[in-house]
């Protein structure tokens, strides 16, 4: 997944002229870095390239804040929860 937004917050990312030490906002590995979000959120590359742009992504298509309801939505953002359950 390539796109110019944050993958913790959505907000668009921004592209500083010069590296500067920044911490991932998934592992809190520090790293130089010239992109971060306009919010301030950096995701490092072993972060995004280990599976979890498409966590973070159900996550914010999800509107939750309820980290439990996610395991009833599958990876479209679809509710997957039957009738019968509560």
């Amino acid at each position: 997944m390539v796109n110019d937004e944050c993958l913790v917050c959505g907000a668009p990312l921004e592209y500083l002229q010069e590296d500067e030490i920044m911490e991932c906002a998934l592992c809190h590995k520090k790293m130089a870095s010239r992109t971060r979000c306009v919010k301030g959120h950096f995701v490092c590359d072993e972060c995004h390239t280990s599976g979890m742009d498409s966590v973070m992504a159900v996550c914010l298509r999800s509107g939750s804040k309820d980290c439990l309801i996610l395991k009833k939505v599958d990876t479209f953002g679809n509710n997957t929860k039957r009738e019968n359950e509560e």
